[in-house]
């Protein structure tokens, strides 16, 4: 039989660690695929970087961790419009027996494979990744409803299917109208990689107080409910001297004076404010925190939390986070969003009692490892993909 060949397209791809979580779940579906016995893939992705640019081959073949991708180079804007890219995309879609677009709906990117896999016939499966979320939605308004307006609406019906990462995201779908299949496949969580001997990782982060600390991890933005949790921090603090918040990530310069307004009231040893941190370094970082918060007001299905998971750490979510199992598996606590008390309530019995926070923290790795592992998602993923191109496994 010959290999199943699936396009991967999308705005961000790793190394690409500063721009959100969807660089790094669309090189996890993407390896996840690859690694099957029947399935080739190749990725065609842009230089974006967040606010920045990768340092790395544009425009032309090239590959990282095994796969073959291309970074096409982009103009300015946040559009993300790269001239080469539809040279790269047409070849590929011809190549290709199914295309994957992720989180594509506002972009170039987008609209040119919708474009092409229309015009050639090929099936194209949309992936949103939480831009269809209400809150997303209705933050910066009009600019969604103009980009729902010019191309949006658009690629969504001429999708063949589109894959939400959870029941609220494939509501959000419907609730646009659009009538055609939606499948649920949420993201999966990232593999631990071996970390070095106990004394290695202590000094990696020796200025913080290993096991005592909670982490937000992530880009930080108005969407993220930093300032439920901050304030809710700011609460229980007192009682637990001896903690830190850590948060670590990009800073959205819209956001950014807000942010630090928050942060102005913290003293400097209980509030430690982060860059952005990646690979070996951003691995021990969550090895040494005692839990992970996210208070959010829109997600897809958080990356972040489900690596948080993988090190053990029970989690404080929002029930936007939409991270199924939370509650049932009693993994960590989901807190209303904007509910500052039972927040800080949440965290003052996530600090004082070490038994259960060690008991929700393993039940947090099981429920990681058994609901949301990339082989998994990767062996439904292809399942789908057969479905769709109406082969046999």
């Amino acid at each position: 039989m010959t290999p199943l060949r699936v396009l991967v397209v999308s705005a961000g791809f790793l190394p690409a660690e500063s721009h959100g979580g969807v660089p790094y779940s669309t090189f996890n579906l993407s390896a996840g695929l690859a690694r099957l016995p029947d399935v080739e893939v190749r990725v065609v992705s842009t230089d974006r970087n967040g606010p920045s640019r990768l340092r790395v081959p544009t425009d032309a073949w090239t590959s990282y961790q095994d796969l073959p991708v291309v970074y096409c180079s982009t103009w300015p804007g946040a559009y993300a419009y790269a001239p080469r890219m539809r040279t790269f995309v047409d070849e590929s879609v011809t190549w290709a027996d199914v295309v994957l677009s992720s989180s594509t709906l506002w972009d170039y990117s987008g609209a040119i494979t919708a474009r092409l896999c229309a015009r050639a016939g090929k099936p194209h499966v949309v992936y949103p990744r939480g831009l269809l979320d209400s809150w997303a939605l209705n933050h910066k308004r009009w600019k969604k409803q103009l980009g729902l307006a010019l191309q949006g609406r658009r690629i969504l019906r001429q999708a063949t299917c589109v894959v939400a990462l959870s029941d609220a995201e494939r509501e959000s779908v419907r609730a646009l109208g659009h009538g055609g299949r939606v499948a649920v496949i949420p993201n999966g969580a990232p593999e631990i990689p071996d970390l070095p001997d106990a004394q290695a990782r202590r000094s990696a982060h020796a200025d913080l107080p290993a096991g005592r600390y909670l982490l937000f991890l992530g880009r930080i933005s108005v969407k993220k409910g930093l300032a439920q949790t901050l304030a809710a921090f700011g609460r229980v603090a007192a009682r637990h001297p001896e903690v830190m918040l850590v948060v670590a990530g990009p800073v959205d310069p819209d956001y950014a004076a807000e942010f630090h307004r928050l942060c102005a009231g913290f003293d400097p040893g209980r509030l430690r404010v982060m860059p952005p941190v990646s690979g070996l370094r951003k691995h021990l970082l969550l090895d040494g925190a005692c839990g992970f918060v996210l208070t959010s007001a829109s997600e897809g299905v958080p990356m972040a939390v489900l690596e948080a998971m993988q090190y053990g750490l029970p989690v404080v979510v929002t029930p936007q986070c939409n991270v199924q199992g939370v509650n049932d598996r009693e993994a960590g606590w989901t807190v209303p969003l904007g509910d500052v008390d039972s927040t800080a309530r949440s965290l003052d019995e996530l600090l004082s009692d070490e038994p259960l926070r060690r008991r929700r923290g393993e039940n947090a790795r099981s429920l990681a490892r058994e609901a949301y592992a990339w082989t998994g998602i990767a062996r439904t993923t292809h399942d789908l993909l057969l479905s769709i191109t109406g082969r046999t496994a």
